[in-house]
């Protein structure tokens, strides 16, 4: 039975060639931009979590014995990566550092305008708003602190952006499904009815009707199958184009491609997309 509908389903390939290459194009686009989508939203939090883990704690304080007895406490807390002390003196030369060609910002200031520091490294798995909120209130406590600085704001931006993102990548994945299981569905009923006379034979036969639909269902899934395998290919083609290009104008940045199970799941996912498609195609 299902070498009958293995050859079945080859048939009717193969005799709408020139159809099925303008379907499986249209479905290619459809889950191609729906991928592009969903590669950005990888890497758009990959890239944020990177960021926040660049970006210290920074504790000022009003002398330079209060900050390095500060930094043996918050030390032995097992949250912490590494605390570096910071003098007046080397936040000037980093100043000066970024400033080099604006110093007439840096008139007037010197050592001694300039407050001692704590940059402070959280380990990975403590890079969290939740966390980062209440060690900085635990931290203004300590004696001697002036000011609290940490990437509150770089969390409350990436999570705005990050909720928008996954709203606007709803919206899209709904509109290219529906439309990917439109022209599917309009593909297989053209072809559903093109093979009346035969359905109509079989049926007098004998035959089920989930016996004469099932060489439909198999081209459907064939179709979402290959255009999400298609898309895949393209979009690593894109990343492998789109790194070369990063890597040439010298920028520190690399665009992530998707993972196995990733890529497991999309082609899945476009393969269901054509079985609803053939499912809804032969059911008009």
């Amino acid at each position: 039975m299902l070498s009958f509908w293995l050859k079945k389903t080859w048939h009717n390939i193969r005799n709408n060639l020139g159809p099925q290459l303008g379907c499986l194009l249209t479905i290619t686009l459809a889950l191609g931009t729906f991928g592009m989508f969903i590669l950005l939203g990888i890497n758009f939090v990959q890239e944020v979590k990177q960021w926040q883990r660049k970006i210290p704690i920074i504790v000022f304080f009003n002398t330079a014995e209060q900050a390095q007895l500060a930094k043996e406490k918050i030390e032995k807390r097992n949250q912490i990566s590494h605390v570096n002390y910071v003098s007046p003196k080397q936040s000037l030369l980093r100043l000066k550092k970024w400033l080099k060609d604006k110093e007439i910002l840096l008139e007037g200031i010197d050592d001694n305008t300039l407050l001692p520091s704590l940059e402070i490294g959280l380990k990975t798995e403590f890079y969290n708003l939740n966390f980062l909120t209440t060690f900085a209130h635990s931290l203004k406590k300590m004696p001697g602190v002036v000011e609290v600085v940490y990437p509150s704001q770089l969390f409350l931006l990436a999570v705005k952006g990050w909720k928008f993102f996954q709203i606007l990548l709803f919206l899209i994945g709904i509109f290219l499904s529906i439309a990917t299981i439109f022209i599917v569905s309009n593909f297989v009923y053209l072809h559903f009815q093109k093979k009346k006379e035969e359905i109509a034979i079989m049926r007098l036969l004998g035959a089920t009707e989930g016996f004469i639909r099932m060489p439909f269902f198999i081209e459907g899934i064939l179709q979402g199958f290959i255009a999400s395998l298609l898309s895949v290919f393209i979009l690593w083609l894109f990343a492998h184009w789109f790194n070369r290009q990063i890597a040439e104008a010298s920028l520190h940045f690399k665009l992530s491609f998707l993972n196995l199970k990733q890529t497991l799941g999309f082609i899945v996912f476009g393969s269901i997309l054509g079985y609803l498609g053939s499912f809804l195609g032969t059911k008009k």
